[in-house]
């Protein structure tokens, strides 16, 4: 079944009213789902650590700030293929992971299921890690 998300209805649903029959752009996002999509491209692990603030430092003029939480998500080529996944039957992701911090158990935890991983693991390197320091209340970004 084609999962079609409001942002591709609202384009399918415009274009129809402007190009012509719906039905010959609905024939063609069935074509779009059965072709086999590769992804090649690094992942990035975004974490986000919520943050409150606790003011001045008495001895260094920074601000300082208690951790409350942190969520991770996956980036880079895992989010472009679980994005691709929605209208396609198969996509296949190739990409790396470092030999220390690789996160393989999270990686396979959060990648949709008809996607295909294949993981390589780059020798003495981590797997790349973007993060982000943000105001628990406001989700206003600090750093």
């Amino acid at each position: 079944m084609l999962f079609i998300s409001s942002a591709i209805f609202k384009v399918f649903i415009s274009f129809s009213i402007t190009h012509g029959p719906a039905i010959k752009i609905k024939g063609k996002l069935f074509e779009i789902e059965n072709l086999f999509k590769s992804i090649l491209g690094e992942i990035i692990l975004d974490k986000y650590n919520f943050c409150e603030p606790l003011g001045k430092s008495g001895k260094d003029p920074i601000l300082m700030f208690s951790k409350k939480k942190e969520e991770m998500y996956l980036g880079g080529a895992g989010a472009i293929s679980n994005h691709i996944s929605q209208f396609s039957k198969k996509v296949k992701l190739c990409s790396t992971v470092g030999s220390f911090n690789n996160y393989r158990n999270f990686i396979k935890k959060n990648i949709s299921k008809n996607v295909i991983p294949k993981l390589f693991t780059k020798k003495n390197s981590p797997t790349i890690e973007k993060q982000k320091y943000l105001d628990h209340v406001s989700l206003n970004k600090i750093i």
